[in-house]
């Protein structure tokens, strides 16, 4: 198989896998494995099919699936820095200055980012508007972020947290990001 990248491999294992679902042909990743080898061998045409399409798709997806743990755990990391340490300078600075708190919060999460040197950009524009933070656009693996004010008490403002999945949704659109997380 000839692709340019891993993620272009991956998808052409993925859509080959697909494929050998659906034919009702018995042991159809044989034939695949021998159309790979040119070989007869059984054995060696299973072994083809296994290293060249099966192994190159489930690295890809444990390496997506790690990106994204990383991403989660720093995000969580982030979460307990506030919520223990920071809650009450954060809230001061809110109330300081209500018509920029978002900014204001968004700031601090900036900062903390760029201190476990995650390279982004803050607000670049897109289709859709100005997501708040992206991690560096030219990379495969990027953190798309947006981050919204909500009162939590008893459903209060709920329509700024539905705002805010549909803005992270259009973004990640946008960005061609299969996922986003709204902060």
């Amino acid at each position: 198989m000839s692709a340019s990248s891993d993620t272009e491999h991956a998808a052409i294992c993925y859509a080959l896998i697909i494929e050998c679902s659906r034919l009702s042909v018995r042991e159809v990743e044989v034939c695949v494995g021998k159309y790979m080898t040119g070989s007869d061998n059984e054995r060696a045409q299973n072994a083809a099919f296994r290293i060249e399409v099966v192994e190159p798709l489930f690295g890809y997806l444990q390496e997506q699936i790690d990106n994204s743990r990383m991403t989660l755990a720093l995000l969580n990391k982030y979460k307990k820095r506030c919520e223990w340490f920071r809650q009450q300078d954060l809230l001061n600075k809110c109330r300081k200055n209500t018509k920029n708190g978002e900014k204001t919060l968004l700031g601090d999460l900036c900062e903390y980012l760029h201190e476990q040197g995650v390279e982004f950009h803050i607000e670049p524009k897109s289709a859709s508007g100005r997501i708040d933070l992206i991690s560096e656009q030219t990379g495969p693996d990027k953190l798309a972020a947006e981050a919204k004010i909500f009162r939590a008490r008893k459903g209060q403002d709920c329509q700024s947290v539905i705002r805010g999945f549909r803005q992270l949704y259009d973004y990640t659109k946008d960005f061609n990001e299969p996922f986003g997380y709204l902060v």
